[in-house]
């Protein structure tokens, strides 16, 4: 499954990226409600360059059903696509003291989830992208 994801990202890599994650869904109506829990529940940003969705969850325990969490701790990216994504979400959100996401590998593999401190993910992704 993640090298079909890999070669379907580089496929859809024209498309907006609100439509590349859209495509990633075999189950069209799975997005849609993803769409509006994120909106409903969570953070989303589209343009045509990015686009994010996150929320807040406890990050001991696992991220895809949480919604209301009491011991909201974390911001879960469930998607980050195209640059600066995560810059434009932390300077958009309340922090919290985590921020949790996977990552597509080029051999289409999934990461394990990483987890970093808020303060020292802003300063890589500002270092990285030199404060844009």
């Amino acid at each position: 499954m993640g090298r079909v994801r890999t070669d379907l990202l580089k496929k859809l890599g024209d498309l907006r990226p609100l439509d590349q994650i859209y495509h990633l869904y075999e189950n069209k109506d799975h997005f849609n409600q993803d769409l509006l829990n994120y909106l409903q529940h969570g953070y989303i940003y589209s343009s045509d360059d990015m686009f994010i969705m996150a929320k807040h969850i406890d990050y001991e325990k696992d991220p895809m059903d949480q919604w209301h969490s009491p011991g909201a701790n974390c911001w879960f990216v469930r998607w980050a696509v195209g640059v600066g994504g995560l810059k434009k979400m932390m300077d958009s959100v309340k922090p919290m003291e985590w921020v949790m996401f996977k990552r597509v590998r080029e051999d289409g593999q999934e990461s394990p989830y990483r987890k970093y401190r808020w303060d020292r993910l802003y300063k890589i992704i500002e270092r990285k992208n030199h404060g844009q």
